[in-house]
């Protein structure tokens, strides 16, 4: 019974967190295609390597 609980719990945050946690707003998305509007338009390569993750890894074939 105690492992049906926690797992409904679990899954209850899993869900919050999935749908309404990690969400962007559309504000959000218009300031970041601003900043890289701007950063294309002043040819400012470091500020566009800054807008990319960390783990980035550019392939060129």
């Amino acid at each position: 019974m105690r492992l049906l609980v926690l797992f409904a719990v679990l899954a209850t945050v899993a869900g919050v967190y999935n749908y309404a946690g990690n969400a962007l707003d559309e504000q959000q998305v218009r300031d970041f295609y601003a900043a890289h509007d701007k950063a294309m338009v002043n040819q400012d390569g470091e500020a566009l390597c800054a807008m990319t993750a960390p783990d980035f890894e550019m392939v060129v074939l």
